[in-house]
């Protein structure tokens, strides 16, 4: 009777075992998000000529074995202030691939760098080759010269005179706010005036999506 029983308790746990190989497992699974060359925020523009967020994906499942030809995707959600995106099919195009899925060691790359608005985010990845499993979620920080996200298309600008009043409305003597802080140095002037002005001639669609 002992004997069955082992045996059976033995089946159910190579069944259990067998229903875990290949399905990503977000304890030893990865995410890292590179291409942030100042401390305190991401800056992106119209054009993806400023900062790229770039992020690392790497799957394995529960016996830590990479988990290849996985689609995955990242997506951009709880905002606190305003956030938008000048080029709508970047969140969910794989650059290491080009096909949204995962290479044979488990790896997905995604770069992000026409984000609009200002204020911090959470960037939620998902892998959906087994359901749709949240490996991770990460809070990050970000501004651009489209304070207000309104993702105006050319040949219009997408940063204008409301873009502009966002902006000045950190300059001192007012509180200090990071999102009008483009060289991240704790002090808004000419300088971070600079960085608005630099989105002044762009709009969505002025740059290549990735």
């Amino acid at each position: 009777m002992r004997k069955s029983l082992v045996l059976a308790t033995l089946l159910v746990l190579a069944v259990g075992a067998d229903a875990l190989a290949g399905v990503p497992s977000p304890a030893n699974s990865s995410v890292r998000l590179g291409g942030q060359p100042l401390a305190c925020q991401y800056r992106f523009r119209a054009d993806g000529g400023l900062d790229k967020m770039t992020v690392f994906v790497t799957l394995r499942d529960a016996f830590d074995v990479p988990v290849a030809n996985c689609a995955t995707s990242v997506a951009a959600t709880n905002q606190t202030l305003t956030l938008g995106n000048c080029c709508p099919a970047q969140m969910t195009t794989n650059i290491l691939t080009g096909n949204g899925n995962t290479n044979a060691n488990g790896v997905a790359h995604f770069v992000v760098n026409q984000l609009s608005g200002r204020g911090s985010a959470d960037l939620e990845v998902t892998a959906s080759c087994v359901g749709n499993i949240l490996i991770s979620t990460t809070n990050f920080s970000y501004t651009s010269p489209d304070q207000n996200a309104s993702n105006e298309a050319e040949p219009a600008s997408s940063t204008n005179i409301v873009d502009l009043g966002a902006f000045a409305a950190c300059l001192p003597p007012a509180p200090y706010c990071v999102t009008s802080d483009f060289n991240c140095d704790g002090t808004v002037n000419v300088i971070d005036f600079g960085f608005i002005g630099g989105g002044l001639s762009h709009g969505c669609g002025a740059g290549t999506c990735p």
